[in-house]
């Protein structure tokens, strides 16, 4: 009886250090890429900006959905194990829906966002608020339409998570 006590206080332990580890590797307002560097704009000459074209996007001008409202997975597209699951944790706190993680083969350098026609909005979010060196692409017809967006976590993430 006695070996089995210190078996579940030694689990126990085990898995304070992991949430402790996973706080330490994802910190609160982070983001989880590597953020670009500045760039610059200019106007045309006279300070005056072209008025933006009426023939907008109905996606494009849409303020994005809740983060509750939307659902996503995450798939590891690096070698180093667990970082899907490690990333998923972190996207649920910050109050996305997410389903279970997996594994994208062939390996990718840069992160990629895959979005359903009707989440862009949500896609061009989370790029902004997580993943700032990300590539934003239309979701292939395989992905299922219960996910809204799909990231495919590069080593671009992976170097600095």
């Amino acid at each position: 009886m006695a070996t089995s006590t210190l078996r579940g206080l030694i689990l126990v332990a085990l898995v304070v250090l992991g949430i402790l580890g996973l706080t330490k590797l994802f910190p609160q307002n982070t983001s989880l890429g590597v953020t670009p560097a500045a760039s610059t704009t200019t106007g045309p000459p006279g300070g005056h900006s072209p008025s933006p074209s009426p023939s907008t996007s109905p996606s494009a001008t849409r303020k994005a959905r809740p983060k509750s409202k939307v659902t996503l997975q995450v798939l590891n597209g690096t070698r180093r194990n667990g970082l899907a699951a490690l990333i998923t944790a972190r996207l649920k706190d910050d109050g996305y829906k997410t389903v279970l993680p997996g594994d994208y083969s062939p390996k990718v350098a840069q992160t990629i966002i895959f979005y359903q026609s009707n989440s862009l909005p949500e896609a061009q979010r989370l790029q902004r608020q997580r993943f700032t060196t990300a590539i934003l692409k239309p979701a292939p017809a395989t992905l299922s339409s219960n996910i809204d967006l799909q990231v495919v976590v590069g080593q671009d993430v992976a170097s600095s998570a």
